[in-house]
C-alpha cells in the first residue's frame, strides 16, 4: 500500500512503523480512541448479532449528508444502520467528492444509487416542473 499510494514514504516505512506503534500503544495505555477507532467500533457494534440489532432499533431513520466523502467503513456502518436500505436516505454529489484523498471515493454512491430510469427520473421531472412552473 505504501509503496502504491505514497511512493514518497517508502524510505521512511521502518520510522513509519515504528511510529504507529507507539500511537497504538499511547492511546491504549490512555484508555483513548481517535477517530478512526470510534468508527471501526462502531462498525464491529452494529455487525454484532446481539447488539447490532438493538442499536439498529434505535433509528427510525437514517439521513446521510455528503456521501460522497465517506469511506469504506462509513459506507459500511450505514449499510449496517439500515441493511434493507428502507428508512435510508444518502445525499451525495460525486461531482463534489474529496478526491485529494486516496482513501475518499464516490464509489460509495452506488451501492445505495436507484436504478437508471426510476427515482432518479422521478426527481428530475418533478424538479423540472418546479424549475420551469
Amino acid at each position: 500500500m505504501v509503496t502504491a499510494g505514497f511512493p514518497w514514504c517508502v524510505p521512511f516505512t521502518g520510522q513509519l512503523a515504528g511510529l504507529f506503534r507507539a500511537y497504538t500503544a499511547r492511546k491504549r495505555a490512555r484508555n483513548l480512541l481517535d477517530f478512526d477507532d470510534l468508527l471501526l467500533f462502531w462498525q464491529a457494534a452494529l455487525a454484532d448479532p446481539v447488539a447490532g440489532p438493538v442499536l439498529r432499533g434505535m433509528f427510525d431513520a437514517v439521513l446521510v449528508d455528503e456521501y460522497q466523502d465517506v469511506n469504506a467503513v462509513q459506507a459500511s456502518i450505514v449499510r449496517l444502520l439500515q441493511p434493507d436500505g428502507k428508512q435510508l436516505t444518502c445525499v451525495g454529489d460525486d461531482a463534489q467528492a474529496l478526491a485529494v484523498c486516496d482513501s475518499v471515493t464516490a464509489a460509495p454512491l452506488a451501492p445505495v444509487l436507484p436504478p437508471v430510469g426510476s427515482l432518479a427520473t422521478k426527481v428530475d421531472t418533478a424538479l423540472g416542473a418546479l424549475w420551469d412552473g
